[in-house]
């Protein structure tokens, strides 16, 4: 199975995009978080990355592309 962590501040996206992946049979999440906070402290917790991120990129007040040198730095 692939580790999917998704990143997105509207639960209903989490629950039913996480909902759909897992219902392929491929995907597992490993991961969510509704703002950058959480996500980063979720990278920063993981001994391996998951391979794919869904990342939102409006977070509400916060830009989700601060999220990338975050992971960089991860990686």
């Amino acid at each position: 199975m692939i580790p999917i962590m998704l990143i997105d501040d509207h639960p209903l996206a989490i629950n039913g995009i996480g909902a759909w992946l897992c219902g392929t049979g491929r995907f597992t999440i490993c991961g969510t978080a509704e703002n950058l906070a959480q996500a980063v402290s979720l990278i920063e917790g993981m001994n391996v990355l998951p391979e794919i991120i869904f990342l939102d990129i409006s977070l509400g007040e916060e830009d989700g592309l601060d999220f990338i040198p975050i992971l960089k730095k991860n990686i």
